[in-house]
């Protein structure tokens, strides 16, 4: 028995240097699919991350163009309401130099007649053309029934 075993044992199959030359190829070759695997996935990750900043990016400049447009109109604004402010000013210190030289025209005694006669035939022609002005506009709103 003791020959029978070791016969068993003599004649047990060892791989082929051909087999165990494929295996190894095999086994690089799973290798080498498992890290183009994983190096596809960090791309994609990569990719992905890229394509992120870009868009944040992206809103960023469009915040801060909208905030430049927006600080402009703000500007503008402000610009407007002085101006017109100061066309108010202007008008009212022009009515108000008028009204004190009709008074005058009328009540002061010292007033040159040149001057006197010269305001009044201005506030002549405001009174005639104000005469001329169109009616005020008349609104007629009416309800229906529904």
């Amino acid at each position: 028995m003791v020959a029978d075993g070791y016969t068993a044992f003599a004649h047990e199959e060892k791989q082929t240097t051909g087999q165990q030359a494929l295996e190894e190829q095999e086994q690089r070759t799973q290798m080498a699919e498992k890290l183009l695997n994983q190096k596809e996935i960090e791309i994609t990750i990569i990719n992905k991350g890229i394509r992120r900043v870009r868009d944040a990016h992206i809103d960023a400049e469009v915040k801060e163009t909208e905030s430049k447009a927006e600080a402009e109109v703000k500007k503008l604004e402000s610009q407007n309401r002085v101006t017109i402010m100061k066309s108010q000013q202007e008008q009212n210190e022009m009515f108000t130099r008028m009204g004190t030289s009709m008074i005058r025209a009328v009540f002061d005694p010292e007033m040159p007649p040149e001057k006197k006669a010269s305001l009044l035939r201005t506030f002549q022609a405001f009174a005639e053309a104000s005469q001329n002005l169109l009616p005020p506009a008349q609104y007629r709103i009416e309800e229906e029934d529904m």
